[in-house]
C-alpha cells in the first residue's frame, strides 16, 4: 500500500516538474516582411543563447516558470528586447519585427522560406539598394524556388524571368542568355566579380552552393560598364551561418540521373566568429540525346571570420568538373526542317571531354561608423577543356548525309578581378539624403587554345559523311585523331586579353519619402587584343528618377549607358571603335499584401550602334554597320497573394530588329534569339496545417513564339527562318515532414518537341543547326536535415 502511495507521489511531483517547464518559441521578420536568419537570441537572467534558423524560428526548450527578458540582435539589425512570463500550461511564443539598417558591416542574410519574393539584394551587390526602390527591374531567384523547381544550373532558372531566355542549353556547360534582345555574354557575375570570359571552357554554377540568383536588367554601371546593354546576372553562393547546417539530398530521375548533394556547416567557436560551410555535390547522368553522358563534381568550401564587432573576412573556393562525351549536339535541318528525332546523335561514342575550374573569392568588410562601410574583394577564376569531339558543320549532301568536323580542344581561360568601394550615408538635412557608392575596379581576362599556324585545330570534313537517315558511326577514338593533325605540331594560338580599370561614383538623393533621384557614372580604361592591346576609354553616365505616390508604389525614370569594346579591324585597316548601347526605361512596380506580393511592369527601348557584320564585299572581314534596336514590354509577378501559395509570373513582348544598316540594304529582319513572346508562370500551394502539413503542389507553364534563327555570315536576313513555338507544362509534389523531404518534379508533361539553340555555321538559307530539348521526364529527391 505505502509502495503505492509514493509512487502516486512521485508521480504528481514529476507530473508537476514537467508542467513546471515551458518551451519558449519565435520568429524574427524584417521590416519589409522577409524571414531573418542567425539572428542572436539571448534569454536572460539564464544567458542562454540561440540563433534563428533558415525559417527565421528560434526556441529555448525547458524553462522553468518565471519572468524573463529575450533580446534579439544582428549586424545589421536594430536591437531589440522584450519581457515574458511563463505560465504552466500556456504557449510561449514570442515574434520579433526588426528594423534593417542600411549601411552596415554584415547585410543581414534574408531567406523567404515560405515566399518566393525577395526585397533585399545579396551583399555582392556593391550597393545598398533595396530593389522596390531602385529605378530599375531587378529580379531575385530566391533559394527556395530552385528547390522548388529541383534547378541545377543558372540555365534552368530562366524562365522565372520576364525577356530572359536560353541560347545554348549545353548541359552544365556554358551560361548564356538572351537578355531583352541582346546576348549577355559579358553579364556574368559572381559574388559581384565579372566571370565573363567568352569560351566554351566556362562551366556554369551549379545550384548545390548557390544562395540566389539574380537578374539585373539595363546596363547596370554599377556591376560593369563594358557590355551589353540588355541586363546581366549575379549568381551569390552560400555563406557561413552561425548555426549547424547538415543536409543531405539524394536525387535520381530520368536518363539514368543519380545526384548526390551534401551541405553542412556552422560555428567552429563557442563565440560564434569562425564559421564554416561547405557544399559537395557529385552527379551522373545521361541526356536525352543518344548516348551522351555527363559526370560533375562540385566542391565549395567557405570560412569567415570576425575580427572584433567592426572586420569580417571571406574566404572561399568552388571547384568544378565535368567529363562528357558530346559538348555541341546540335543536329542539321534538312531542306530548312527540323525533321530528326530529338535524340538524335550527331558524333556517336567517341567524343571525350574533359572541363575543369577553379574559383577563389576574398573579401574584407569594414564598418568605419554606423553610416559608413569599406569593402575589398578580389576573385581569380580559372577554366580548361580538354578533348575530342565531333559536330555538325551544318552541310546536307543531296543524300540526306551530314557534313562533320572532328575537334582538338585544349582552351585556357582566367579570369581576374580587384574592386575597393565604400559606402555610406550623407544628411544634408532632415528631408535630403544621400546614400553614396564609390569604388575603383581592376581586372584581367584572357583565353587561348591549341592551334596550328593559319588553321584550326580541326579537321572541317571528315572523309565520310554522317547518313542522317540511316547513322552508322564508325569512327573509334584512334582513326578519329588519325584524321586531326598531330599534337606534336600544334602549339597554343597567341591569348585574347582584356584588360580594365574603372571608378564608379553614384549616388541616391532621397529627396523626402516622395522623390528619389539615382545619379552617376563609370568611368572606364579598356584595353583588348592579342600581341598588341588597343586602348579604349568610356564615360558611361546613368540618370533614375523614382516617384512614390503613394506607399508601395513606384513610379521610375530610367536612362543608362554602357560600351562594349571591340578587337580587329575592317578591309581597310580601321580599328573597329567600341560599340554603344544606351537604355531608356519606365515603369511602375506595386507591392501588395504588406509587400509579400510584388508587381511590376517596365517599358524599354535600347539602342546598339557600331555592330559588327560579315562585310559584304570583302569576304573574310567584317564591317561596322549595324544598328540594333530592342523595344518591348516586361510584366512580373512574384510573391503569395497567401501565405498557403507562391507564384511567379512573366510575360515579355521584345521586339529586337536590326534598325539602320549604312552599308548593305539586303540585311533586314528581326535580331536572331530573341522571341517576340515569351510567357511563363511557376504556382504552387502548400499545406500548412492539419494531417498534411508540409504536402506542396505546383505546376509550371513556359511559352515562346516568334523565334528566329541565329545566322552567321548569311548577308539576307529575310531568309531566316522561324522556329516552332515553344511550349512546356510542368508539374510538381513534394512533402516536407519535420526533418525529411520528398519532391517529385516532371518537366514537358505533354511530351512537347522543342528546339533551343539554332544556329548557321556556313551562311546558307535555310540550313541551320539545332538543339532539341527533352520530352517528358522526372527528378526525385530524397533530403534529411540532419
Amino acid at each position: 500500500m505505502m509502495r503505492t502511495v509514493f509512487f502516486m507521489i512521485g508521480c504528481f511531483c514529476c507530473q508537476f516538474f514537467v508542467n513546471a517547464q515551458t518551451t519558449i518559441s519565435g520568429n524574427i521578420v524584417l521590416n519589409n516582411g522577409e524571414k531573418a536568419v542567425g539572428v542572436t537570441i539571448q534569454l536572460r537572467p539564464l544567458n542562454i543563447t540561440t540563433y534563428s534558423n533558415e525559417d527565421g524560428d528560434f526556441k529555448f526548450a525547458n524553462i522553468a516558470n518565471g519572468s524573463y527578458t529575450i533580446s534579439a540582435a544582428a549586424v545589421g539589425l536594430q536591437a531589440q528586447e522584450q519581457t515574458i512570463t511563463l505560465v504552466s500550461g500556456k504557449k510561449a511564443v514570442l515574434n520579433f519585427n526588426m528594423i534593417a539598417t542600411t549601411n552596415t558591416l554584415n547585410e543581414v542574410v534574408v531567406y523567404g522560406s515560405n515566399r518566393y519574393f525577395k526585397n533585399a539584394v545579396s551583399s555582392s551587390f556593391r550597393t545598398a539598394v533595396n530593389p522596390f526602390e531602385a529605378p530599375q527591374q531587378i529580379q531575385i531567384i530566391s533559394n527556395k524556388l530552385i528547390k522548388d523547381q529541383q534547378a541545377f544550373t543558372p540555365t534552368d532558372l530562366a524562365r522565372n524571368v520576364s525577356g530572359v531566355s536560353s541560347i545554348f542549353p549545353f548541359p552544365g556547360v556554358y551560361t548564356d542568355f538572351n537578355i531583352r534582345g541582346t546576348r549577355a555574354t559579358q553579364g556574368k557575375f559572381r559574388n559581384g566579380m565579372n566571370m565573363g570570359i567568352a569560351s566554351f571552357g566556362l562551366l556554369q554554377e551549379d545550384m548545390s552552393y548557390t544562395e540566389r540568383v539574380e537578374f539585373i536588367k539595363g546596363p547596370s554601371g554599377f556591376l560593369i560598364g563594358q557590355g551589353e546593354p540588355g541586363g546581366v546576372f549575379n549568381v551569390d553562393t552560400k555563406k557561413p551561418l552561425p548555426y549547424t547546417i547538415a543536409n543531405l539530398n539524394f536525387t535520381t530521375g530520368s536518363f539514368n540521373l543519380f545526384r548526390l548533394h551534401a551541405d553542412f556547416g556552422g560555428a567552429l567557436d563557442k563565440k560564434k566568429k569562425l564559421l564554416f560551410r561547405m557544399n559537395v555535390m557529385a552527379q551522373d547522368n545521361h541526356t536525352h540525346i543518344q548516348n551522351q553522358k555527363n559526370k560533375r563534381l562540385s566542391i565549395a568550401p567557405v570560412l569567415s571570420y570576425t575580427i572584433g564587432e567592426k572586420t569580417t573576412i571571406t574566404a572561399e573556393y568552388n571547384y568544378d568538373a565535368q567529363k562528357t562525351n558530346g559538348l555541341d549536339m546540335a543536329v542539321p535541318s534538312i531542306n530548312g526542317k527540323f525533321e530528326l528525332p530529338r535524340n538524335f546523335n550527331i558524333s556517336g561514342l567517341d567524343s571525350k571531354l574533359s572541363f575543369e575550374q577553379q574559383y577563389a573569392f576574398f573579401k574584407v568588410e569594414h564598418a568605419i561608423n554606423s553610416n559608413w562601410k569599406l569593402t575589398a574583394q578580389t576573385s581569380y577564376n580559372e577554366g580548361f577543356i580538354r578533348g575530342f569531339d565531333i559536330q555538325s558543320r551544318g552541310r546536307v549532301l543531296a543524300n540526306d548525309s551530314s557534313i562533320r568536323e572532328a575537334r582538338y580542344w585544349n582552351n585556357i581561360a582566367y579570369n581576374y578581378n580587384g574592386q575597393l568601394f565604400v559606402n555610406g550615408t550623407i544628411k544634408l538635412t532632415k528631408q535630403i539624403e544621400n546614400n553614396l557608392y564609390m569604388a575603383v575596379d581592376w581586372g584581367e581576362q584572357s583565353f587561348k587554345r591549341l592551334g596550328i599556324t593559319g588553321a584550326n585545330s580541326s579537321i572541317r570534313n571528315l572523309p565520310i559523311p554522317l547518313s542522317l537517315r540511316n547513322p552508322n558511326y564508325i569512327y573509334t577514338d584512334q582513326n578519329i585523331q588519325n584524321f586531326l593533325p598531330p599534337v606534336a605540331n600544334m602549339t597554343f594560338q597567341v591569348p585574347a586579353i582584356t584588360k580594365f580599370k574603372a571608378i564608379n561614383l553614384y549616388n541616391t538623393t532621397k529627396f523626402n519619402k516622395y522623390v528619389q533621384l539615382n545619379w552617376g557614372g563609370r568611368f572606364n580604361w579598356i584595353e583588348t587584343g592579342t600581341t598588341i592591346l588597343k586602348a579604349d576609354k568610356k564615360f558611361s553616365p546613368r540618370v533614375g528618377l523614382s516617384i512614390f505616390p503613394v506607399k508601395n508604389v513606384n513610379l521610375y525614370a530610367l536612362y543608362d549607358a554602357t560600351f562594349l569594346p571591340l578587337a580587329g579591324r575592317d578591309f581597310a585597316g580601321n580599328e573597329f571603335v567600341p560599340q554603344q548601347g544606351i537604355n531608356k526605361e519606365f515603369g511602375v512596380k506595386i507591392q501588395w499584401f504588406k509587400g509579400a506580393l510584388s508587381s511590376n511592369i517596365a517599358v524599354f527601348d535600347i539602342v546598339k550602334t557600331n555592330g559588327l557584320t560579315a562585310d559584304p564585299i570583302n569576304n573574310g572581314f567584317q564591317v561596322q554597320q549595324l544598328e540594333v534596336r530592342s523595344k518591348g514590354i516586361e510584366i512580373d509577378i512574384v510573391g503569395s497573394p497567401l501565405k498557403s501559395i507562391n507564384i511567379i509570373a512573366n510575360y515579355a513582348y521584345t521586339d529586337s530588329r536590326i534598325s539602320k544598316d549604312r552599308i548593305n540594304s539586303l540585311i533586314v529582319g528581326r535580331w536572331e534569339q530573341a522571341p517576340l513572346h515569351n510567357a511563363n508562370i511557376w504556382i504552387k500551394k502548400t499545406v500548412l496545417n492539419g494531417k498534411l502539413k508540409g504536402l506542396g503542389l505546383a505546376t509550371g507553364y513556359s511559352f515562346m513564339s516568334e523565334r528566329n534563327t541565329l545566322t552567321i555570315g548569311l548577308t539576307n536576313k529575310t531568309q531566316q527562318v522561324q522556329l516552332p513555338n515553344y511550349k512546356r507544362l510542368d508539374a510538381a509534389v513534394s512533402y516536407d515532414f519535420k526533418k525529411y523531404l520528398f519532391a517529385l518534379n516532371i518537366e514537358n508533361l505533354t511530351n512537347a518537341q522543342n528546339i533551343f539553340g539554332t544556329y548557321d555555321i556556313r551562311g546558307n538559307a535555310n540550313v541551320y543547326n539545332y538543339l532539341t530539348t527533352p520530352g517528358m521526364n522526372w527528378r526525385f529527391t530524397i533530403g534529411v536535415r540532419l
